[in-house]
């Protein structure tokens, strides 16, 4: 399988699709959703935020069944499908960060953790494959600023665990140079 590798914005690049879309990212394990990323996508699709927090909260899914803890993701339907015009679009949480990035905390990301969350990821796409319209993974290049993690690494992980090229086309998205620039000056 191979990265299809976008340069810019995710949700301006984002492309009008028959297939099922899945769009993952990383959230942390202390309830924080602020920066980076989970800004446009909280402005495009609330309910991600509003779940996500709600999760944290009560320490529990109820309607998906799953406790908040490194490792687990949980899966929100932002789209139905609409015939004719888009495929469901889902939003993944994905919590593979403890705590957040700092001079304390240099690299929150967890690859154990993150590994486990991804391959609820792949489960999903496997769940929502259909012969005439494979699954498409479109994500920000999760993990690799805000978390501090190494993207070779992560990149190894999604070849691993979402390599049924066949079933499921990944498509992630960097911002320009520029656009990198001011994501770190807010992180300073």
């Amino acid at each position: 399988m191979s990265i299809d590798y976008r340069t810019g914005n995710l949700f301006e690049l984002f492309p009008s699709t028959l297939s099922p879309v899945v769009i993952p990212h990383i959230v942390n394990s202390i309830g924080a959703w602020g920066s980076g990323f989970v800004v446009p996508l909280e402005q495009k699709w609330p309910s991600t935020a509003q779940l996500y927090r709600r999760w944290y909260r009560e320490g529990w899914d109820y309607e998906r069944g799953i406790p908040f803890e490194l490792g687990e993701a949980q899966i929100v339907c932002v789209e139905p499908a609409l015939p004719d015009i888009h495929g469901p679009i889902f939003v993944v949480n994905m919590i593979g960060q403890e705590g957040l990035i700092g001079r304390e905390n240099p690299r929150p990301i967890k690859y154990g953790p993150l590994g486990r969350a991804m391959h609820t990821v792949e489960q999903l796409c496997l769940k929502l494959w259909d012969e005439n319209n494979p699954v498409e993974i479109h994500a920000p290049a999760f993990g690799s600023m805000r978390a501090g993690g190494d993207w070779k690494v992560i990149e190894n992980l999604i070849q691993e665990l979402w390599k049924r090229g066949e079933y499921i086309k990944t498509f992630i998205y960097t911002l320009n140079e520029q656009e990198q620039k001011a994501l770190l000056d807010s992180l300073a």
